[in-house]
């Protein structure tokens, strides 16, 4: 029965308005087993079971503890929108998105990291570009930083989410 109610019922709502609807939809399904079962001549036990089942999937509807989602849109402030980023990687993160080669999710966090390289590298003075050493030294520090910060606020070792070894600007250069 809980397996019948799982895959034969869709989720329940993120919507609270309809998820009274989509509550009395699935109890009115169990009552009517629980009836077929009486006028089958089921025993007890069985029909107890399925009033059992009828509980659990009650307290599940009525449950407030589900997850609603995000509460608010998050805004980095250490990052570069898409279109102050240079010219060619507008125009790959545009045929990329196009095309549809990754999941969007993907590509949501490929255009957010670019922005934070730039950023990184427009504030430690480097040229944005990818295959410039110093540059990409900057970006690592500004992540290895935020996560020391983090740490700390959330009173956690701040040692704990770095990586072991110096940063980049503690490395000798060669």
């Amino acid at each position: 029965m809980r397996a019948y109610l799982t895959l034969a019922n869709p989720a329940k709502p993120s919507d609270e308005s309809r998820t009274q609807s989509w509550l009395k939809n699935q109890l009115n399904k169990m009552d009517l087993l629980e009836q077929v079962l009486r006028k089958l001549e089921f025993s007890a036990d069985l029909i107890e079971a399925a009033n059992s089942v009828r509980e659990e999937f009650r307290h599940q509807g009525a449950f407030r503890g589900h997850n609603h989602g995000a509460r608010r849109r998050y805004a980095r402030s250490v990052s570069v929108p898409v279109e102050n980023l240079p010219v060619t990687w507008q125009e790959t993160l545009l045929k990329l998105r196009r095309d549809r080669t990754f999941a969007l999710s993907i590509l949501d966090r490929m255009e957010q990291r670019l922005g934070m390289f730039a950023w990184s590298a427009d504030q430690a003075g480097h040229p944005v570009d990818l295959t410039d050493p110093d540059a990409e030294c900057a970006f690592y520090d500004d992540l290895i930083a935020r996560s020391t910060a983090k740490a700390i606020r959330d009173g956690e070792d701040q040692n704990s989410p770095s990586p072991d070894g110096p940063t980049c600007a503690e490395q000798p250069r060669k």
